[in-house]
């Protein structure tokens, strides 16, 4: 549906065509109120590259005593720095020095290896150094392409899909079969660090809202196209016409319930057999 489709609709159910602003606040309205009822659904296709470090040193004490000296190998590091301290990487020819002031939460600290050396970590105060990890394949040249050194990773749907409600079901492989082994929670999805391979994740998405162009294409699926124009219009007219919205509503409200009486929302072909013959 156009929104000149639209606003020639709703001239025809007796709405002012002068007042376009209302137009535009009634649309987005009353399209977030059908997103809010109903089940408009988007599948993500999500590429994990697990990797399970080659080197993990899971708790470093580096406090107040001599240097803690750890072979740096493969192509990248990663570690998170908890107190106040220093450390040295010396790789290859070069070598530079870091300081750490973190007193509440530990600091990400990550980077690229050249040809291998050596990590030096001293300290006068309490300092300690945890998951520190390497790793002998990089994805890109970018930091943030290092993993963390956590055993689970986090996937932060609402920050990666503008779009993004709520989820809808559980996650699958690129086989079909539910991965079991992740938590869902606040727009999270968080999975084991080394699992690899493709996502497929259902959730409920957030409508786009309108701008007001002459041709902008509403965000709403083709089988509503005809009742739409009857919410907008109540949104219009609700602090003009109270009783004709509301009848615009109620018949937008019945027509949706005649449409769910004669549709399928999912259609599973998979049966039970309760007697042992198929």
């Amino acid at each position: 549906m156009l929104y000149t489709e639209l606003t020639d609709e709703l001239v025809t159910l007796g709405a002012d065509p002068t007042n376009e602003s209302l137009f535009i606040y009634s649309t987005n309205r009353a399209l977030r109120d059908f997103y809010n009822t109903r089940r408009i659904l988007r599948t993500a296709r999500i590429v994990t590259k697990g990797l399970t470090p080659i080197t993990r040193y899971k708790e470093l004490d580096c406090s107040g005593g001599p240097q803690v000296r750890i072979p740096l190998n493969g192509m990248a590091y990663s570690m998170r720095a908890h107190g106040k301290g220093q450390f040295m990487i010396r790789d290859g020819g070069s070598s530079r020095v870091q300081s750490v002031d973190s007193e509440e939460e530990a600091t990400l600290i990550r980077g690229f290896i050249i040809s291998g050396g050596e990590i030096t970590f001293w300290s006068s105060f309490a300092f300690t150094i945890y998951d520190l990890c390497m790793y002998d394949r990089i994805f890109s040249d970018k930091l943030d392409s290092i993993p963390d050194g956590a055993t689970r990773a986090v996937i932060d749907l609402r920050e990666k899909y503008g779009d993004f409600m709520s989820f809808d079901s559980m996650p699958r492989d690129s086989e079909g079969n539910i991965i079991s082994d992740c938590r869902l929670y606040d727009g999270k999805l968080e999975i084991a660090s080394d699992f690899s391979g493709e996502i497929l994740l259902t959730y409920r998405r957030l409508p786009l809202a309108i701008a007001g162009y002459d041709n902008e294409k509403i965000d709403i699926p083709e089988e509503y196209k005809h009742l739409f124009p009857l919410l907008v219009a109540y949104y219009v007219m609700l602090d003009t016409n109270e009783s004709r919205a509301k009848l615009y509503k109620n018949l937008y409200e019945d027509g949706l319930s005649r449409l769910d009486k004669r549709s399928y929302t999912e259609i599973d072909p998979a049966y039970v057999t309760t007697n042992g013959w198929a």
